[in-house]
């Protein structure tokens, strides 16, 4: 955390920094017990990283994250250790990057079960990409309405 500290202090005033990290540990917190099953990972030069968006890959019949992870099995599996997919969520425009909704899959890419299925053969590395946010988003929706847990959200 002091690594954390030192790098939020050099963007963020100092007034600022206890209450953010107080946030980052809250958030930690919380979400610790979900990755309890999770091991450590650090990148060496060994890996390899393959960046895609996820609707680079086709085949007729089948979701596209599916066919990602075929493709990859097939002809990559030894070469790549890492897949960093841009964002999969549903969006509205800006090559996925304008998000409705970060608790969803984009249904023209696959589903969760399919994340879960590339998860098995490689770590996975996803845009959070929470600072761009479609307008036909729940968030943005209540941000309008003046709802008081979306107020700072814009």
């Amino acid at each position: 955390m002091k690594r954390l500290e030192e790098k939020i202090a050099s963007v963020y005033p100092e007034n600022e920094v206890p209450l953010i990290l107080d946030g980052i540990r809250k958030l930690v917190n919380k979400y610790r017990p979900l990755c309890s099953g999770y091991k450590s990972f650090s990148l060496t030069a060994k890996d390899a990283v393959l960046i895609t968006y996820g609707d680079q890959v086709h085949q007729r019949g089948a979701h596209k994250l599916a066919t990602l992870g075929k493709l990859l099995n097939k002809y990559l599996n030894r070469d790549i250790s890492v897949v960093h997919i841009l964002p999969f969520y549903p969006s509205s425009s800006d090559d996925g990057f304008s998000v409705i909704d970060y608790y969803e899959v984009d249904p023209e890419l696959g589903s969760w079960e399919d994340v879960a299925e590339l998860s098995h053969d490689y770590l996975l590395l996803f845009d959070a990409v929470v600072n761009h946010n479609s307008s036909r988003s729940e968030w943005f929706r209540k941000f309008l309405k003046n709802d008081p847990e979306y107020k700072d959200f814009y």
